[in-house]
């Protein structure tokens, strides 16, 4: 854009519409931007009978606001009482791992370093995956109950419902009760069977 006392202001006509020029301080404001208007833009003074001037330069850089991260499970190993996880974070620019051990009463989780923009946070049962630049931020979590099948197995064990996401963690759980529900009532059915068999045995 252009402006001087003795000419109207000019402006681009690739900016009509996304700036507010201030006449008595020079100021001006750039609004709605998208990514195409990045780029240097200067700032100069122009007096008659002398060379142009450069008075400012700006390097402006248009950002989207930060996109939701995908937050994903790379491996998993669960044993009665703990789970071992390695979660991949990823991001538009790049991926953080983090491996993550957890038991009934507590979480630990370690991230690989280098990540910019990304971070990875954890409490008990729920890690999450973090995406910020300077304009906002967004989160991704994943509940820990679903992915360590120790979790699943403590909740059906303890006479409650287990978690009603599709998790191959409640079909092994549901399994395991079943598997020992068969074992108990065959159990049950071999010592009804000798105790018959010595009644019996007794009574000849």
């Amino acid at each position: 854009m252009e402006y001087g006392p003795r000419r109207p202001l000019f402006v681009n006509p690739g900016y009509e519409g996304l700036t507010d020029f201030e006449v008595k301080t020079f100021s001006l404001l750039l609004k709605n931007l998208q990514k195409k208007h990045s780029g240097v833009y200067t700032a100069e003074k122009n007096e008659e009978g002398k060379p142009k001037k450069i008075v400012a330069i700006y390097n402006l850089i248009v950002m989207d606001h930060a996109a939701s991260p995908n937050l994903t499970v790379v491996s998993n190993w669960s044993s009665s009482d703990s789970c071992n996880v390695t979660l991949r974070c990823t991001g538009p620019h790049e991926s953080l791992n983090s491996s993550c051990y957890s038991t009934l009463n507590s979480t630990f989780c370690s991230q690989e370093e280098g990540g910019r923009f990304l971070s990875i946070t954890f409490n008990l049962t729920t890690v999450s995956c973090n995406h910020s630049n300077v304009l906002s931020w967004s989160q991704t979590t994943t509940d820990l109950t679903v992915v360590c099948c120790f979790y699943t197995v403590s909740v059906i064990s303890d006479g409650l419902a287990p978690p009603t996401e599709d998790s191959s963690c409640v079909l092994r759980a549901v399994r395991l009760s079943a598997v020992l529900v068969v074992m108990v009532t065959v159990i049950i059915a071999v010592n009804i069977r000798q105790k018959l068999r010595a009644n019996t045995q007794k009574s000849e």
